[in-house]
C-alpha cells in the first residue's frame, strides 16, 4: 500500500525525467494552451476539439462570474436603498438570514423561541444561545414588505447559482487542459520514436525507456 501511495506521488517527476524535452515542451504547451502543442508536431487536427472547447468554455465561465457577482451586487444595493442603510459589510451568514426573514425582529423571536424549546428548563443555557444567535439593533433589518425581501432573496439565490454553474465550468476548463497535456504526451512519444514502460511490483519500480525504428 505505501508502496503504491508513493508512485503516485513521484510518477509524474520519473515519468517527464525519462523523456525527451521535445516531449516535455509539446505536453507543457498543451497543458497552458488545450491543443497547442500539437502545433510542433504537424498534427493541428488533433487540437481541434481541444480548442473549440476552451473557445466555448472560457467565454462562458468569465460570463457566469461576471453576471454572479452582478447579481450578488444588485441584491446588495437593492436591500440598502430599501434599508436605507449601507448593508455591503454586513457578515454573509447575517445576509443569508435576511433571505428568509423580513424583519429582524422575526428572527429574533424565532431564535427566542427555540432557546426556550431546546433548554425549558435552564435559564442560563437559553439565555446563553439566544446572545450567541440574536441579532443587535445595530445590524437589524426591516423590508418595507414581503415582497422586496422576495426579491432580494431571489437575487442572492441566482448569484449562488452562477457561481456554482461558473464552478463546474471551470471543473470542466481544467479537465480540457489535463486530457489535452495527456493526450499530447502520447501523440508526441509516438511520433518522436520514444518508448516508455513502467512496471511496478513487490521488489519496486521498474522503468524500461527505448527508442523504436
Amino acid at each position: 500500500m505505501k508502496k503504491t501511495f508513493l508512485f503516485i506521488i513521484i510518477f509524474p517527476f520519473l515519468l517527464f525525467s525519462e523523456v525527451s524535452k521535445d516531449v516535455i515542451f509539446d505536453t507543457g504547451k498543451s497543458l497552458l494552451l488545450p491543443g497547442y502543442g500539437f502545433f510542433g508536431l504537424d498534427k493541428k487536427v488533433n487540437s481541434i476539439p481541444f480548442i473549440l472547447s476552451e473557445t466555448i468554455l472560457l467565454p462562458f465561465f468569465t460570463y457566469l462570474t461576471f453576471d454572479a457577482n452582478r447579481k450578488g451586487d444588485d441584491a446588495l444595493n437593492f436591500a440598502s436603498y430599501i434599508l436605507s442603510k449601507n448593508v455591503s459589510e454586513y457578515p454573509e451568514n447575517l445576509l443569508t438570514k435576511m433571505e428568509f426573514y423580513t424583519s429582524y425582529r422575526d428572527y429574533n423571536i424565532k431564535v427566542i423561541s427555540k432557546a426556550r424549546s431546546l433548554y425549558p428548563d435552564d435559564y442560563e443555557k437559553q439565555l446563553d444561545y439566544i446572545n450567541k444567535n440574536i441579532v443587535p439593533d445595530s445590524l437589524g433589518w426591516e423590508f418595507s414588505s414581503d415582497s422586496a425581501r422576495v426579491y432580494y432573496s431571489d437575487l442572492r439565490k441566482s448569484s449562488r447559482e452562477l457561481k456554482q454553474f461558473s464552478y463546474y465550468t471551470l471543473i470542466a476548463i481544467s479537465i480540457n487542459h489535463i486530457v489535452s497535456g495527456i493526450y499530447t504526451y502520447f501523440v508526441s512519444k509516438e511520433i518522436r520514436n520514444i518508448d516508455f514502460d513502467t512496471q511496478l511490483d513487490s521488489k519496486g519500480i521498474k522503468f524500461n525507456v527505448g527508442v523504436k525504428f
